[in-house]
């Protein structure tokens, strides 16, 4: 596998390949560089992401993970044709391609009904929203579209008047009122800390989670559960800390972690598997 290269530097010598760059290697934008932001803009995707009022790249690069899993569920494709028929492929990722394709959900919206979504589309209706408690920590709540859910947080909240106030009442107008709600609920969630905003929450069976940083999210008590943080000794550099693989095999324990390898530490037997 190549790492993401411009288009038309994929070498093409053999049938077991893979390459991810931008774009196919021909057409209009083939000799143009492409990093994650900039496949990020031309899919559509980043316009999803900006704050209107400040409109700064945030978060991590997400294009890059993306277009790095379409080429993993290629490349096992490939793979299956190849044992069925002795045949391997080239096989081609584009980042703008694999971004367009994570971004369906505007696309859709778009041929389908017309409408442009803007950031806050997806959040007003699935109803997601997150507030800061009196702490100035944050939660994030999901209430998606099952009528218990926004119940069971206006019994979190204890503010039971919010049961018939019209702008609330039916899903629709918490749709069209969400930065209304967000408002009101905001108001209400710095009446605790975010500790004491859990329980209730948890106690009403709210979809709801803490906003944590990266010192905290592998704290938790259901990511310690699950054994997400790993480590491993690094000779001659100390412990070596990241998240483990999520997916879990049946009779498989999970997988151990093992640091990376130093460079040229495994040439000799790589060589020598290539028969040089």
């Amino acid at each position: 596998m190549e790492p993401a290269l411009a288009p038309g530097q994929c070498s093409t010598g053999t049938a077991d390949h893979v390459c991810t760059g931008t774009n196919r290697p021909d057409g209009p934008g083939a000799n143009q560089p492409c990093y994650d932001t900039v496949a990020q803009a031309a899919s559509g995707y980043l316009d999803l992401t900006l704050n209107p009022g400040n409109p700064r790249v945030c978060g991590p690069a997400v294009a890059d993970s993306i277009t790095g899993m379409y080429a993993a569920y290629g490349i096992l494709g490939a793979l299956h044709e190849r044992q069925r028929t002795g045949r391997g492929r080239l096989v081609e990722v584009a980042m703008v391609g694999a971004m367009a394709h994570f971004n369906i959900d505007a696309f859709t919206h778009y041929y389908g009904d017309g409408e442009l979504m803007t950031p806050y589309s997806r959040p007003g209706a699935s109803q997601a929203h997150v507030l800061t408690c009196k702490d100035g920590k944050r939660v994030a709540l999901h209430m998606s579209s099952p009528l218990k859910f926004w119940e069971n947080l206006v019994r979190a909240t204890g503010h039971m008047e919010l049961l018939d106030d019209p702008r609330f009442k039916q899903r629709g107008e918490r749709i069209r009122n969400h930065g209304e709600v967000i408002r009101v609920l905001d108001g209400y969630f710095k009446e605790y800390d975010r500790s004491e905003w859990c329980i209730r929450l948890k106690e009403q069976d709210v979809p709801h989670s803490p906003v944590y940083d990266a010192s905290e999210a592998l704290n938790d008590p259901q990511a310690l559960h699950m054994q997400l943080r790993q480590a491993a000794e690094r000779p001659g550099r100390g412990i070596f800390t990241a998240v483990r693989n999520p997916v879990i095999y049946d009779r498989s324990p999970p997988a151990r972690l093992v640091p990376p390898p130093e460079l040229d530490e495994h040439r000799s037997e790589l060589l020598a598997g290539l028969k040089y």
